[in-house]
């Protein structure tokens, strides 16, 4: 304990520190006999509340809590609680981690991206307005081999453009600027909505769309109807674009266990086991190279993750290589 690099403290049930640990006394900024004297509420102001009602659930658990340093700086710190029983008492035992460092590269980090991606955004939707006119001939017919670049063009200012908007998007969601309205909402009509929005892009690559439908009418979740639909329209734009020409995708609607369930199922090539532990995870593609066949920015299954948290809900899958995957998310009943 005297040689640990990292900072420990040991401290009974009332929140009364018994023994720290050199680390310990130098990351707070008090000598040793001083540092025993302080209630561990005025080193970790956040829990105060938890040694009074319950420190159990806290066991186990990183946990990212703000410090109290003698100069009356703040620390950013990372704390882990363990608990030993002695033959008349308890005593639990805190890990400190100082990552005040680690802090400030991620705002910088953020503020980085936010800067970058909204400075790019303005000049894209410019490009990309003016790829698509000329595209569309409005300026007379172009040369083949010329419209073949412009189109070539276009699709990837395209490209470009969602992989901005989503990146802001995330951003907002992690930082929580971007606050969902929920409110009850009849789920029959979005499903009809979202079948109808993504009829267009299944057409242009050859895929069926259909709808089972087995909820009673009305049905009501407790939503944000845009951010729902920006779910669905992401799982079934991910289940056209791996689905084979002439494929299927089904999307369907139960009750399950008090819950309503939406899935979207593709008969396509299905989730390579190496992939699927990040399919979550921001930026995560099956496949990451520069020629891959299949467009996407490694966002859509992160936000949508992000936004069903949000709205109470879950989102998970089921997948067979080589046989399609079904991509589901699970709203409570109102």
């Amino acid at each position: 304990m005297e040689n640990a690099a990292e900072a420990i403290l040991i401290f009974d049930q009332k929140g009364q520190i018994e023994r720290s640990n050199p680390a310990a006394n130098c990351l707070f900024g008090y000598p040793a006999a001083q540092l025993l004297l302080q209630p561990l509420e005025r080193l970790l102001p956040a829990l105060e509340g938890a040694i009074e009602n319950n420190l159990e659930n806290l066991l186990g658990c990183d946990i990212q809590v703000q410090g109290q340093h003698a100069d009356g700086r703040t620390l950013q710190l990372e704390i882990s609680l363990s608990r030993f029983a002695l033959a008349d008492r308890q005593l639990y035992i805190c890990m400190l981690r100082d990552i005040t460092a680690r802090k400030k590269v991620e705002q910088l980090k953020n503020e980085f991206i936010s800067t970058v991606s909204h400075e790019l955004r303005t000049p894209l939707t410019s490009i990309k307005g003016s790829l698509g006119l000329l595209s569309a001939g409005v300026f007379g017919q172009l040369p083949a081999p010329v419209q073949e670049l412009v189109s070539i063009a276009q699709s990837n200012s395209e490209r470009l453009v969602s992989l901005v908007n989503d990146i802001l998007d995330i951003e907002k969601l992690e930082l929580g600027q971007n606050q969902l309205q929920l409110e009850p909402t009849n789920l029959n009509p979005l499903l009809q909505q979202a079948l109808a929005q993504n009829q267009g892009y299944a057409d242009s690559f050859n895929v069926h769309l259909s709808l089972n439908n087995a909820l009673p009418e009305p049905l009501l979740v407790a939503i944000d109807d845009l951010r729902l639909q920006q779910v669905l329209s992401n799982l079934i734009s991910n289940a056209v674009k791996f689905s084979s020409a002439e494929g299927r995708v089904e999307i369907s609607a139960r009750l399950l266990d008090g819950q309503v369930e939406v899935a979207v199922r593709d008969y396509g090539v299905g989730i390579a086991e190496e992939f699927r532990e990040r399919i979550f995870q921001k930026f995560a593609q099956a496949d990451g190279s520069d020629t891959r066949t299949r467009s996407g920015t490694g966002l859509g299954l992160s936000i949508c993750k992000t936004l069903m948290e949000r709205m109470h809900g879950e989102i998970g899958y089921h997948s067979v290589l080589g046989e399609g995957s079904t991509f589901y998310v699970r709203l409570p009943l109102v």
